[in-house]
């Protein structure tokens, strides 16, 4: 998991005028007292101007996380099974 990116891209055109893209990534950090390598999710957002915010989880924040997800995936897909055409006005 460590050399797997996971990108998101806020266009399907790389030659966009403003691209955005966030990156999902293993990534090894640390803890002290006593000195321990550790891994956590790591988050990265770019944008225009060499523009980058850096974020990241821990396993506590990323079980949370796929939790969240895990519900917002069951939802969107009964809102969506059980959406319903509706006519559009003239």
């Amino acid at each position: 998991m460590k050399n797997t990116i996971f990108q998101l891209h806020d266009t399907d055109s790389a030659l966009a005028e403003d691209p955005h893209k966030i990156e999902f990534y293993c990534g090894q950090t640390n803890e002290i007292e006593p000195y321990r390598p550790i891994m956590e999710l790591g988050i990265v957002i770019t944008g225009k101007e060499a523009l980058q915010i850096d974020f990241s989880a821990d396993e506590e924040t990323l079980t949370e996380l796929i939790d969240y997800l895990e519900n917002l995936k069951t939802y969107i897909y009964k809102f969506n099974r059980d959406s319903k055409p509706k006519a559009v006005a003239s």
